[in-house]
């Protein structure tokens, strides 16, 4: 009835034969927003009959339909009796037609740029921009136009941004974290937090204790969580590759004793001098004192710099808060 509401919405739809979405006749209020709509045989979406008038398309995408390569397949097909159909804040690319009948007027026609600068019509609707969506999960990947260009009308992202077009949204605050721990014993550092810190959740399969070094009793330490900050002795009997999802920790700030530390290093694109860590008192780091163990030697190497996400002994001449910062 017109009084029903319908929302399809984070939805994946791929190598649908024939039709994804086809709304047929029906006067309910329809709202098509935030899906993948890929590799259709014959429609992404099909908005047909007279009483099909309330129908609106927002945030989706929209690639590769229309498979089998027909004159009327493609993305959207919408009749033209049902001209108040909206379509807005859309991408579509490779589809076989992107409107195989009825294009609404104002739609398609390329006059003005989206918030992020790339060339749209006037409801913002984006066309031969690739989404870059991930072939696997179907999340967007970093650089896609998708990327904040949603109605910004709507309910904001968790990552409090202006929604994406997708069914996934492009976490912008939280990164992927992803590491080769080696065989044997490997001194390494954990730059994010808000993951499960249990030492079994981080580094699964580890044998069979993760170690650190506790200065005031000058002897290593068996941890059951890990924070960041802190480097650890972790042993692997083989290969292992590793990935997280966190939030960076781009600095981070502790009170420390005179004597020697595994330290670890925060979030950083590049190295991190050790001439930049500050020392509350100045100086307090004794000179020469940087080392970072070396997995495949088995000996310790001498730095002047620091990068994730490697752990470092540091020797310490007096009791000190000590801040490292990424860059």
């Amino acid at each position: 009835s017109p009084t029903s509401e319908i929302k399809i919405r984070w939805n994946v739809f791929e190598n649908i034969r024939s039709i994804a979405i086809d709304v047929n006749d029906s006067p309910a209020r329809m709202e098509i927003y935030n899906n993948n709509i890929l590799k259709t045989g014959q429609l992404g979406i099909s908005v047909w009959g007279a009483e099909s008038n309330n129908t609106k398309s927002f945030n989706n995408i929209f690639e590769e339909n229309g498979m089998d390569s027909m004159e009327y397949y493609g993305a959207f097909t919408i009749d033209r009796r049902v001209d108040s159909t909206v379509v807005k804040y859309n991408i579509f690319k490779d589809n076989y037609n992107d409107f195989p009948r009825y294009c609404p007027p104002g739609v398609k026609e390329i006059v003005t740029t989206n918030i992020n600068g790339d060339s749209c019509d006037t409801f913002f609707n984006l066309f031969g921009y690739d989404p870059l969506l991930d072939t696997t999960t179907f999340y967007l990947n970093a650089g896609s136009p998708c990327i904040n260009a949603g109605d910004p009308s709507l309910v904001w992202d968790p990552d409090s941004t202006i929604p994406d077009i997708g069914a996934h949204f492009y976490d912008t605050v939280t990164v992927v974290f992803s590491i080769i721990l080696n065989r044997g014993w490997n001194m390494v550092s954990i730059p994010i937090r808000n993951i499960n810190t249990n030492v079994n959740s981080v580094f699964p399969g580890h044998i069979p204790y993760i170690w650190t070094f506790n200065s005031l009793i000058s002897r290593y330490i068996s941890i059951d969580r890990i924070q960041a900050g802190v480097g650890y002795f972790v042993f692997y009997p083989f290969d292992t590759p590793l990935s997280f999802r966190g939030i960076p920790v781009n600095q981070f700030t502790d009170t420390l004793s005179a004597g020697w530390h595994i330290i670890g290093t925060p979030w950083s694109e590049d190295s991190i001098s050790i001439d930049s860590i500050i020392t509350i008192p100045p100086g307090s780091i004794i000179e020469g004192s940087l080392y970072r163990y070396d997995n495949e030697s088995g000996e310790y190497i001498s730095e002047e710099n620091i990068i994730k996400p490697n752990g470092y002994w540091i020797l310490l001449g007096n009791d000190c808060i000590i801040i490292i910062e990424g860059r």
